[in-house]
């Protein structure tokens, strides 16, 4: 069992009632990564995960597996690989949050100098995702912390692990499912503007996976459009959509001219929508207005 310090600023709410940590491959401008976001990588289940916002740490995760590939959640930042690491976390609230000034008076001597989440003066967290703590620091701020026995914690129950094995296996059934439905739909070409390079496309859903309401949403090819990359970015941040003829819409937040460099046309339209996919696009349209504010 190891030990993680992950930061949640902006991301603390959607990852905590998620129930999960991620993190990008790479910048996908500089094909760069970094060593914190290589770190989800590294977990593995059962190991703990200390939730450090502003200042404290405030909740404790347990890991309830290793990694795997998984888009980026929506909102978090353009400059991101669109797929990344996610692990999914059993998160448990704190009776008693515990500051970063406690955690370093008494763990000081026990971090490395570089690589690490705690500063020099120990009145901040460095910057950065997703740190390893040193297992010597790990056990004294569990102690802090006055988290009962870990080995007690039912989602480390052999039953438990089981189902969520089994939950994991099945949304990578399921997402397969969708992508192999949805290259059958288009004829394996982008809805849009025909391209044929099935490796490169992506099985894009109109109402996002996390906010379907059930498994028949997430699997409704009606749900999805095959895209190619740059319309898929657009279309998954909301910054474009298509009305119910098909015709492109474009949201406020983004001018003409930038979606030309893009490849963009305002003459894009989509041939073949379903009643279905005219359904799900009235939705997509409606978050597309409301972003606008």
């Amino acid at each position: 069992m190891a030990y993680w310090w992950v930061n949640q600023g902006k991301s603390f709410k959607v990852e905590h009632e998620g129930g999960f940590i991620w993190a990008p491959f790479t910048n996908k401008y500089t094909d760069k990564t970094q060593f914190h976001w290589t770190n989800v990588s590294e977990v593995q289940e059962g190991d703990i995960i200390f939730s450090y916002i502003d200042k404290y740490i405030r909740k404790v995760g347990v890991a309830l597996h290793g990694y795997y590939p998984f888009q980026k959640p929506i909102g978090y930042r353009d400059e991101w690989s669109d797929e990344g690491m996610r692990v999914d976390v059993e998160y448990y609230p704190l009776e008693n949050w515990l500051s970063i000034e406690d955690i370093f008076s008494s763990t000081s001597q026990l971090w490395t100098e570089t690589g690490g989440p705690m500063p020099k003066k120990g009145d901040k967290s460095n910057q950065g995702y997703l740190f390893s703590v040193p297992q010597a620091a790990g056990d004294i701020i569990l102690q802090k912390l006055k988290v009962p026995n870990i080995k007690n914690i039912p989602i480390l129950s052999p039953k438990a692990q089981k189902t969520t094995k089994e939950a994991l296996v099945k949304i990578r059934v399921g997402q397969a499912k969708f992508r192999d439905d949805l290259i059958k739909r288009w004829f394996g070409k982008c809805a849009i503007t025909n391209f044929s390079g099935v490796d490169l496309l992506v099985a894009s859903h109109i109402k996002p996976w996390a906010i379907c309401e059930d498994d028949r949403e997430r699997l409704d090819p009606d749900n999805g459009l095959l895209l190619s990359p740059s319309y898929n970015a657009l279309f998954d941040r909301f910054l474009i959509s298509f009305d119910e003829t098909g015709k492109i819409v474009k949201s406020e937040r983004i001018e003409w001219d930038d979606l030309k460099l893009l490849d963009v046309q305002k003459e894009s339209k989509i041939v073949g929508l379903t009643p279905g996919n005219k359904k799900y696009l009235k939705y997509h349209l409606t978050k597309l207005d409301e972003r606008k504010r």
